[in-house]
Parts: C-alpha cells; structure tokens; sequence
C-alpha cells in the first residue's frame, strides 16, 4: 500500500508473468480531497415575485462571489497494465483505466459540461455534487514498435537483396479510446433570484440509439415551474467517447561519407490515421434551438487526419538538422 501527500492510496498488485518479457499488473487507487477552492454566491434572494435588488438580505449591494474552500471530490479507479518488453524486435504496452471522479465543483469559474457558479445557494452540496466535469469512466491506451524482421541479421532475407531494401523499417502505433465527458442539461431561469439553471428531469434521458442531432432524450426534460429550482443534477449526461489512432514508419540510413557516424532518418507520421471523428458537447440548453446536438471538437489532442515527413540528420559533434512537410 503507498499514501501519498494528497491523501490517496494505491495498492500496486503485480501478477504471475506471462512469460519472462510480459508483465501484467493491476492497481487500486483511492484518493479523496478537502477544503478544494469553489465558488458559492452570497446575498441572494428566495424565489419569488419582485424585484431581485429589493429582496436581496442587503438590498444596498449586489450579488457577492464568495471564493471559499469547502469544495470536496473523491477519486476511484482500478488500473491495469499489460508490458511487453522490446525483446525479438517488438515491444507493446497495453492500458486499462475504469475510475470514477465525484467533486462540488471542478472549477471555481465553469468548465466543459460544468456551469460556472452554484445552481441552488441553499443547497450546496446537494445541488452540486456530482460526476467531476473531466471525469472519465473508461480509458484505453495501446501502443507497439515493431521493428519489420527482415534484412541482414534479422529473421528473414537476412542475405537477399530484397531484404536490404525492406529491411531495416520500423513501425509505431498509439491507439486511445475513452468514454465521453459528462455533462449538465440547462435551462433558463424561473428563480427569479439570479440563479438556477437546470430543467426538471422527467426520465433518465439517455437514448439507446443516440444520433448528432438528437444526442440525448428531450422529451426528458422541461421548464420549471416558476419561482422553482430544476431538479436535475450535476453532470448527469455523457456526450460521446473519443477514438484516436497515430502511427509512424521509420528508418536509419548510414551516411559515413558525411560523418563518420552520420545517418539519415526517414521518418513518416500519421496523425488521426483511421480520420475519426471525435465529437464534444452537445448544446445543453432545451431553450435554445442547437440543443441536444453534437458538435465536433476543436482542441489539440483530436483533430482530422494529417500526415508530417521528415528526414533527419544526425552525426556525431554536430547538431541534428531536418526536413519536414506536413500535409
């Protein structure tokens, strides 16, 4: 069992080896944290008719943000992993997450599928608690170099000439699935008071056969009545998973007629090769017209297909050099 600084445990179980180069493990991982920074607003009214200002406990100010540190969050996962070291011209890592993550509030100013600020002032950690805005259910990393086991001193055409010339490549993949965000259906508010966001859940709200037009149920949700708060909770959603996979294709050619330990690299990388499309949130508000529909991501880590090659030069006592084109 380890305990580190943050307050979490792990217990680290290494299991019988697959053979001598193949080693699974498997980890529980319990971590919990207190006093986390959240954002609660204060001097606010009851829901109810009048003016928002006049029913205010202190009718001369405005709303206060209150930055306080009552947060709390919990974090469970079971993790397991299967290595296979680079022995015969072939390594591979293969990885397994199924955690759960539980705060008040991931971040003090809205994030993803989060909304910034507190639904209901009156009942904190009722109204907020809930699946953390980056909380990921399942997660899937697989990754390999594989060394082609042809050309002199490998396996086969060790001494043809055909093994000279597809000898020598190497080729390297990175595949990562997870299950998608959650996130948290909104509304416009009926409170009356500056607060309150969410519909009224009628039903669970998840389709069996959900489409990029119509992601999640909508006949699940409605308006609250007026003066009320929204009985859905927090980040009760998902929107889809994510899918990537990049790959590379290598090979070193001597060059001692320029260095004496000189080579030349050619390197060709595949970036989102299968051209997967990986959608984020869906519009989250059932007043607006967009709502319930997919759109597709625009952050760094999933994007379409691309393609870089490049050469690259590298010789002893001099700084390495290239060329690359991306497309």
């Amino acid at each position: 069992m380890i305990r580190n600084a943050g307050g979490g445990h792990q217990a680290i179980m290494a299991l019988a080896l697959i053979d001598k180069d193949t080693q699974p493990s498997a980890a529980p991982w319990y971590a919990a944290g207190r006093h986390i920074d959240q954002l609660r607003t204060l001097n606010v009214p009851q829901p109810g008719p009048g003016t928002i200002q006049d029913r205010r406990p202190f009718p001369l100010v405005g709303g206060i943000n209150d930055f306080e540190q009552a947060g709390t969050s919990t974090y469970h996962s079971l993790q397991m992993k299967l290595v296979k070291r680079f022995v015969g011209g072939l390594a591979a890592n293969i990885a397994y997450t199924y955690g759960k993550s539980i705060d008040t509030q991931s971040t003090d100013t809205g994030t993803g599928g989060d909304i910034a600020g507190t639904e209901n002032p009156f009942e904190m950690h009722r109204s907020m608690r809930g699946p953390s805005a980056f909380d990921i259910r399942h997660r899937l990393v697989f990754n390999y170099v594989w060394e082609i086991p042809t050309g002199p001193g490998k396996r086969f055409l060790s001494t043809s000439v055909a093994g000279r010339i597809i000898g020598g490549w190497q080729l390297t993949g990175i595949l990562s699935s997870q299950s998608g965000y959650p996130f948290t259906p909104s509304a416009n508010s009926t409170t009356n008071n500056g607060t309150g966001a969410r519909p009224n859940r009628l039903c669970n709200g998840t389709l069996q056969t959900p489409s990029l037009n119509r992601w999640f149920d909508t006949d699940c949700f409605a308006s609250p009545a007026v003066f009320t708060y929204g009985n859905s909770g927090r980040n009760i959603l998902r929107a889809d998973r994510a899918t990537n996979f990049d790959s590379g294709v290598y090979r070193n050619f001597a060059f001692p007629w320029i260095a004496e330990t000189g080579r030349l690299q050619f390197r060709a990388e595949f970036y989102n090769l299968m051209n997967h499309p990986n959608f984020g949130l869906p519009g989250r508000n059932i007043n607006t017209v967009v709502w319930r529909q997919l759109f597709l991501r625009s952050d760094d880590n999933y994007f379409s297909r691309a393609t870089t090659i490049t050469l690259w030069f590298v010789g002893q006592g001099r700084s390495p050099a290239a060329v690359s084109v991306l497309f």
